[in-house]
């Protein structure tokens, strides 16, 4: 029987009445009856309650794994577009690895310059002279040397230079000391008349250099001589590179009133290219023993 068909309870027989929350109720015997309404609002819900999982759809698993990798994939996605909001400005891979070299390529660049030879610029400006370490030894052995006893410093000349001052001489030599090789210019005049030398110009195939060192002078026995003996800048050694290999060289000492012209010798030019020979080989750090 349908409720909103109801008008006597179907217990007692007694008519039905509604209450103020539109229930029909029996006055006399006191049972309730749901109104359409409300037996929807209650029933409903249990009968979904009670559906069997027999009679439920079947689940689908691959739907779960589907979830899963797409939460992957958008954690890694993610990742990605936070790493490159942090990098500095559109760089990419390819252009960090270039990075990466530049500075390595920098690192061997500035570990070269520390192992480079102090002593580069004179050894560009002895170019032209050839030394190896067998012949640097065979030099070393023959050449004068004399050790200085009080301060370690070895006086390293050739074997035809003049030991005295009193001698008509044109050389170089080697002082050797704690800070290192250093070569020296003497150049002596012997005669039987002053000249006062104040300057001279040294003529190596037309090509002249002038120098005016200080020069001391003495005398003795009916002879004078001045000299001088001074250390050699490294601008001064393109000028006897030029002197050792020169076809001819000569000499003009010149004075207050006077001035003397005076060959350069063979012997004294061989003298020179071995002493240029030696002291390159101290600065590429060859040994004499």
């Amino acid at each position: 029987m349908e409720l909103e068909n109801l008008s006597k309870c179907t217990n007692c027989g007694a008519p039905l009445v509604q209450d103020a929350a539109k229930k029909l109720k029996c006055p006399y015997c006191g049972s309730d009856y749901l109104t359409p309404s409300a037996e929807q609002e209650i029933t409903a819900p249990t009968r979904r309650q009670d559906i069997s999982v027999s009679q439920a759809e079947p689940q689908n698993n691959n739907g779960g794994y589907f979830v899963a990798l797409l939460v992957v994939v958008m954690v890694i996605i993610g990742g990605a577009l936070i790493a490159n909001n942090n990098a500095p400005g559109d760089v990419k891979y390819a252009d960090s690895l270039v990075t990466d070299t530049t500075r390595n390529d920098t690192t061997v660049a500035e570990s070269s310059k520390k192992e480079e030879n102090p002593y580069k610029p004179i050894l560009d400006a002895l170019s032209g002279i050839q030394i190896d370490s067998q012949t640097f030894k065979k030099l070393y052995r023959k050449a004068y040397r004399k050790a200085d006893k009080f301060t370690g410093n070895i006086e390293i000349a050739d074997q035809s230079s003049p030991r005295y001052v009193n001698i008509n001489g044109f050389y170089i030599y080697i002082m050797n000391d704690s800070s290192g090789p250093m070569l020296r210019f003497a150049t002596q005049y012997v005669s039987n008349d002053w000249l006062f030398i104040n300057e001279m110009i040294i003529n190596a195939d037309g090509e002249n250099s002038t120098l005016t060192p200080e020069f001391k002078r003495d005398s003795g026995d009916g002879s004078i001589w001045e000299w001088c003996d001074m250390s050699v800048p490294d601008e001064n050694i393109p000028m006897l590179v030029k002197i050792a290999g020169a076809k001819k060289v000569s000499l003009r000492y010149s004075g207050d009133k006077y001035y003397q012209v005076v060959k350069v010798t063979a012997k004294q030019q061989a003298a020179i290219k071995r002493e240029l020979q030696l002291y390159k080989g101290l600065l590429l750090g060859y040994k004499g023993h």
